[in-house]
């Protein structure tokens, strides 16, 4: 009886070790090409947006991770702000090939010298363009596998030896409707990553200019 009992469990455990290898598997490359156009319009009818975001990075000498929250906000084609207000404030905007970074004290803005502009200014215009669907210069350095479970999860992996040292994969989760990112990991390691999980997202509204300004940015936003 005990070997009967046992060998149904090591059944079961096969069977789902096969359904979870099943579902873990890329898309077929024709599938992966039209859904990979499909969310390159969906998120390209997107003029912009606000949204709030939680940012937790893990690391393997840490118990707990460091959590920070704000908002992001996007204007189409160029301009991308991102804010985070707690557990400090601090504020990172592109706008039209300017970068800038401010710190928040006491309702005043403080401008940063950033040090690394120009690999900031790269890594800025790589988002904005993934944020618009446009994943042609990520397809030069990655290779992009498609996923489907709920919805579809775009990961790149890194081609370069060098850049594999830096980052493992991205890992891009998409709202259902396609035209937004709802959840954002970079994978450093197994043990270290960044998750950044965006919620309450509002597109097409209206945002004033002066939340993208590069010398004095509007402060005191609500969420």
């Amino acid at each position: 009886m005990i070997k009967i009992f046992t060998y149904l469990i090591l059944i079961v455990l096969v069977t789902f070790c096969i359904i979870y290898s099943q579902s873990s598997q890329p898309l077929p490359a024709e599938e992966q090409t039209q859904i990979l156009k499909t969310i390159t319009e969906k998120l390209n009818t997107v003029n912009n947006l606000k949204a709030g975001f939680k940012q937790s990075r893990h690391m393997e000498i840490l118990i707990d991770p460091l959590v920070s929250e704000g908002l992001c906000y996007f204007q189409k084609p160029d301009k991308l702000r991102w804010e985070i207000n707690q557990p400090y404030q601090s504020i990172l905007i592109y706008n039209a090939n300017e970068v800038a970074k401010f710190d928040v004290k006491d309702g005043k803005s403080v401008k940063l010298n950033l040090g690394t502009e120009d690999l900031m200014r790269e890594i800025l215009k790589q988002i904005i363009s993934w944020m618009q669907g446009d994943f042609s210069k990520a397809s030069e350095i990655y290779d992009l596998k498609i996923y489907k479970s709920d919805t579809y999860t775009l990961v790149l992996i890194p081609k370069s030896k060098e850049l594999v040292k830096s980052i493992q994969s991205i890992e891009m989760t998409f709202n259902k409707n396609l035209k937004s990112i709802s959840i954002v990991r970079i994978n450093e390691t197994t043990e270290n990553f960044i998750k950044i999980e965006f919620s309450n997202e509002q597109n097409d509204i209206s945002l004033i200019e002066k939340i993208f300004d590069t010398q004095k940015p509007h402060l005191n936003l609500k969420p």
